[in-house]
């Protein structure tokens, strides 16, 4: 009998097998996962810090770029534990780095369909799982660790506890809600907060207490949040700076400050001045951190490999050699070499050092011209000199602030292809569920769902409608409401139509809307590289909306099966070009252009985009330095820490403009044989040019170290007293603040 029993609970396990979630999941497991064992180097900013904490317990708790400990990356480094830990079991490699990502990603479809089920049914929620695996930058981002998934899991997560809260009407459901959007802010700070809004308006329409024990949980709740969210900062900010390593993109070495300023208002506003905040950034540059680049040249003192680096303007073009710059250096080049240097471009040519060197032009002199140079387009807006970072589109040529800005060319092809069905959703699901007769403060269980995600949805898409200062890969964090609501829209147009008593009803009409208003956009995205089929799946929508017309409630869930497919099919296409192109890149990007040119792909081997010789020379030469040596940015950084683990001292951070040391304090560690060679160049970055203190110490190394040459091609500096020989080739990279 009990045999029986079992076996009877066996086959009822089988029955309850949702196979449209599981064919779903497995559709997200594989558009995440394909191939992420090519991914190189992933975001390499974040897994040379990974690579560090599995050295170094200490790097593990400070998100350390190296293993000494110098400098940290510009998040709190959450995000960056599980791979870490993967990382110590099974080495740092393509897939430790990437795979917890991918598996987020595939958790938050999951999540998204076990949330929408209870109340909306099982179509609706196998609907908002298929939309949310099919957002073109949600695969782009689960399949590189640069923290974004674990940000959009962890909210999703948290709006799961908070319709639980809702449901079983109890508190501790929230008060969990709170504490995981407090990891969640220690992954990628306030961004984490845009989603509390919602939790809020949820929590005070949906919790059944008096007032008076409302508004005391409420502050309890928001004292959790709080706790949970500043705890990692203030514990941080409180060990003194000479305990810890400086803190990444700042300028006053605080991890407050990093919340508020560079991952706060500066997001909002655009970015001005300082470390971390660098006033110079390149309009309009590329999205792209070119792989493969060669590398700079080498000193001793520190011994410095100098690595000429320049900043390109937002056409792409090095300028600032202009007045007496370009006269000093048309005396001494010939016409094509003038127009080589003039026309160098942010790929970077390993013609820079020789050419510079030629024209009697120091990196120095170079550095100053450029962020004097980029400093006035960044105030100008970028090209367009409207002003601010609206008319030029920001720092990374978002397009224009406004209603519409989530449907341009740059930002509508990466999340927004289901936007418009996401907003007949919101007014679908308030207006559609609510009861005849009820007052307009009796809301229905539908209906506070709809305004939860509305509370999602709204304040997220208003701040990236406004905000200077943000990569279009972060409007992943738009997929879980546009998900949601579009699988609720498409639901309870179905069932409005039914429950009409007229055969063609408001529910056919705006089902016909939806569809054409829905396939507009997506043609604005697609038809200057896709005329034709735009064209055939536009005679394909025009002909599922005139059958919504249909005045028959025969058929209506063919039509509403129709739409989602039809709507679905250049969606799917650019979700499916970051995994054809193995992608897992630095500024994740979507799209045929990806896939046609190869795209950015991997990064490269865990080793890629560093010179061997300069390594080799290096640690052959480290005696009992603590650096491998030093350099501006963690663009030049990045692929010795990786390949190596040894540390590498990386002055100013991400940017290369954080001001984390004096001349005077570099001097000392040089005098201590601490410091022995230096790196040169990269140290432009996003920030348009080093600090002043970066600088200094740049002059001070040009000026009084000796250049090693003879391990490649080029020159370069050493700070040691004694001259040795090591060179490399010119790697010059453009890279933006993250």
């Amino acid at each position: 009998m009990k045999q029986q029993h079992r076996h009877q609970d066996n086959l009822s396990w089988y029955k309850r097998l949702d196979y449209w979630l599981v064919s779903i999941l497995f559709l997200a497991g594989f558009l995440n996962i394909w191939n992420l064992w090519n991914a190189g180097t992933a975001d390499a900013f974040y897994t040379a810090a990974i690579k560090s904490g599995t050295l170094s317990w200490k790097a593990f708790f400070f998100g350390s770029i190296d293993p000494a400990n110098y400098i940290t990356v510009d998040k709190p480094p959450v995000a960056l534990w599980i791979p870490e830990l993967l990382g110590r079991i099974f080495g740092v490699n393509a897939l430790t780095v990437t795979l917890p990502s991918a598996l987020f990603g595939v958790a938050t479809c999951y999540l998204i369909y076990l949330m929408i089920k209870p109340r909306w049914g099982a179509w609706a929620a196998r609907i908002s799982a298929l939309v949310m695996t099919i957002v073109p930058m949600a695969v782009a981002d689960n399949r590189v660790d640069n923290m974004d998934a674990t940000l959009v899991f962890l909210c999703v997560f948290a709006y799961y506890f908070m319709l639980k809260a809702g449901k079983k009407q109890e508190i501790r459901y929230v008060f969990i809600a709170m504490a995981t959007i407090g990891v969640a802010y220690n992954v990628k700070m306030m961004e984490a907060w845009m989603v509390v809004p919602g939790m809020f308006l949820y929590y005070f329409i949906a919790i059944k207490l008096p007032w008076k024990k409302l508004l005391v949980n409420f502050f309890a709740a928001l004292a959790i949040l709080g706790v949970t969210s500043l705890t990692y900062s203030v514990v941080v900010d409180a060990i003194p700076q000479s305990q810890r390593p400086w803190v990444g993109s700042t300028s006053d070495d605080s991890e407050i400050s990093l919340s508020f300023g560079y991952n706060g208002v500066e997001r909002l506003l655009g970015m001005s001045s300082g470390s971390g905040s660098s006033s110079s950034a390149p309009s309009g540059s590329s999205s792209t951190k070119p792989s493969g680049m060669p590398s700079g040249s080498l000193t001793s003192n520190t011994t410095s490999m100098s690595k000429s680096s320049t900043a390109p303007t937002s056409s792409g073009s090095m300028t600032g050699l202009s007045g007496s710059l370009l006269t000093q250096a048309s005396k001494k080049l010939t016409s094509s070499e003038l127009t080589s240097l003039e026309s160098l471009t942010s790929t970077q040519k390993t013609q820079l050092t020789s050419l510079l060197s030629k024209a009697g032009i120091t990196t120095s002199q170079l550095a100053s011209a450029l962020e004097s140079n980029q400093s006035s387009q960044f105030n100008q807006g970028g090209p367009s000199g409207s002003g601010g970072n609206s008319a030029g589109g920001g720092l990374f040529n978002n397009g224009g602030v406004g209603l519409f800005r989530l449907f341009n060319a740059e930002l509508g092809p990466t999340s927004s292809w289901f936007l418009p069905t996401a907003l007949f959703g919101l007014f679908i699901g308030f207006f559609a569920t609510r009861k005849r007769k009820s007052k307009w403060y009796e809301l229905t269980d539908k209906q506070k769902e709809t305004l939860l995600w509305a509370g999602w949805l709204i304040p997220v898409g208003g701040f990236f409608s406004v905000a200077g200062f943000f990569h279009s890969y972060y409007l992943d964090m738009m997929g879980a409401p546009i998900a949601a609501l579009t699988g609720i829209a498409i639901v309870e147009l179905v069932r409005s139509a039914k429950a009409s008593k007229a055969k063609l009803n408001w529910a056919n009409i705006v089902g016909a809307l939806l569809v054409l208003a829905t396939y507009g956009v997506q043609a604005s995205f697609t038809y200057s590289t896709y005329k034709i089929p735009t064209l055939v799946v536009g005679v394909l929508a025009i002909a599922i909306a005139l059958a919504w017309l249909i005045p028959s409630k025969h058929g209506l869930k063919a039509r509403a099966a129709a739409s989602i497919a039809v709507l679905s099919i250049f969606t799917f296409w650019w979700a499916l070009t970051p995994t054809l192109s193995s992608e897992s890149a630095e500024t994740p990007t979507v799209g045929p252009s990806l896939y046609q040119s190869g795209g950015q792909g991997a990064s490269g081997g865990m080793g890629s985009n560093l010179d061997t010789n300069v390594l080799k020379y290096t640690e052959a030469h480290q005696g009992s330095a603590t650096y491998l040596f030093a350099t501006v940015s963690a663009g030049t950084s990045e692929p010795y820490i990786i390949q190596s683990g040894k540390a590498v001292m990386t002055l100013g951070g991400f940017s290369g403009s954080d001001p984390s040391i004096t001349l005077a304090k570099f001097k000392t560690l040089v005098k201590e044989g601490k410091v022995k060679y230096f790196l040169a160049g990269g140290g432009m970055g996003a920030g348009g040019g080093s600090s002043s203190q970066i600088s200094a110490i740049e002059s001070w190394i040009e000026a009084n170290a000796k250049k090693v040459t003879s391990v490649s091609s080029t020159s370069a500096l050493s700070t040691s007293s004694k001259t040795t020989s090591a060179s490399s080739t010119a790697q010059q990279e453009q890279r933006h603040q993250k």
